[in-house]
């Protein structure tokens, strides 16, 4: 369970795509989703996976992977509810990122297609 992934790495991720500028998120083709969940939650998961075997790090390291969390606003992460089933979870994922590309096509065509006309 990877729980973070800190500004600078996202960065790096984002520079595969050769026309992204730093601060530039939502132009970017590169996309993160934070699946968002409470910290009980969290706990129960790594206890129930450590005893199952799966799971390689003690619950005691949890808190201090959350207080490491880096989340901007402005990055326009997508949030999910993880605490639901995995099928609503990439359901979620699909519709937000379906929401967003429409929007975003629509604004495009607001700014760009009046030039046009």
């Amino acid at each position: 369970m990877t729980l973070k992934l800190k500004k600078q790495y996202r960065e790096i991720l984002r520079s595969a795509d050769l026309n992204y500028r730093a601060g530039a998120y939502d132009l970017c083709v590169v996309k993160f989703v934070l699946l968002d969940v409470g910290v009980n939650v969290l706990m129960d998961r790594v206890q129930k996976r450590a005893a199952e075997g799966k799971h390689f790090m003690p619950v005691e390291l949890l808190q201090s992977q959350i207080d490491l969390l880096q989340v901007d606003e402005c990055e326009g992460i997508f949030k999910v509810d993880a605490s639901l089933i995995p099928e609503a979870i990439v359901d979620g994922i699909k519709g937000g990122f379906l929401i967003k590309n429409s929007i975003d096509g629509l604004e495009h065509a607001i700014n760009h297609g009046a030039q046009n006309l």
